[in-house]
């Protein structure tokens, strides 16, 4: 068969995947944040707005929300003890499954 008869695989979508620098920029910021503040907290939601998210941003306006890839925030959390960038961190990697954002404070539960 000819060169140009054979099948070629055609992408369908424009979008390009993130080069490796951008998840290095992720993983360097999640450290900076382990850093900066003292507690970390995993929420979960289903189907929340901008509008929502928005408002929960500005309400709490010196901390910090992250979303992006649960595998790239995982692996600069740490998938074990050794690996860990900061002690038990490693610990939340597990809970990272879903629509999910991080959320670094420096307040109380309370």
């Amino acid at each position: 068969m000819p060169l140009a008869k054979k099948n070629k695989l055609v992408s369908l979508t424009k979008v390009k995947p993130k080069p490796r620098e951008h998840k290095e920029f992720i993983v360097k910021k999640v450290h900076s944040f382990l850093e900066k503040y003292r507690y970390l907290y995993v929420l979960t939601f289903d189907n929340m707005s901008t509008n929502n998210f928005k408002s929960l941003k500005d309400s709490l306006p010196d901390s910090k929300f992250l979303m992006g890839k649960n595998k790239v925030i995982g692996v600069a959390l740490g998938n074990e003890e050794e690996n860990a960038h900061k002690p038990n961190s490693y610990k939340i990697t597990k809970d990272l499954k879903g629509h999910c954002t991080i959320f670094f404070t420096n307040k109380s539960k309370e």
